[in-house]
């Protein structure tokens, strides 16, 4: 693909996109879709799930009284 230097192919490399800038445009549509609020949404409810999911019960026990909490 490198040999033939396609004129359409932005990346200078093929499978590379190294140097490759995003213009203006496209950097406020990818900024406000990650500060949506659906995607926000999203992002909070992964996090919660996460937390929850590496949660471990502890029980304490006095030794001296015998009492969990």
């Amino acid at each position: 693909m490198d040999t033939l230097k396609p004129e359409y192919n932005i990346a200078k490399i093929a499978g590379s996109i190294l140097g490759y800038k995003h213009s203006e445009e496209s950097l406020k549509k990818m900024r406000d879709f990650i500060l949506s609020d659906k995607v926000l949404a999203k992002n909070k409810l992964a996090t919660k799930n996460a937390t929850t999911a590496r949660s471990i019960p502890i029980l304490v026990k006095n030794i001296k009284t015998n009492e969990t909490s």
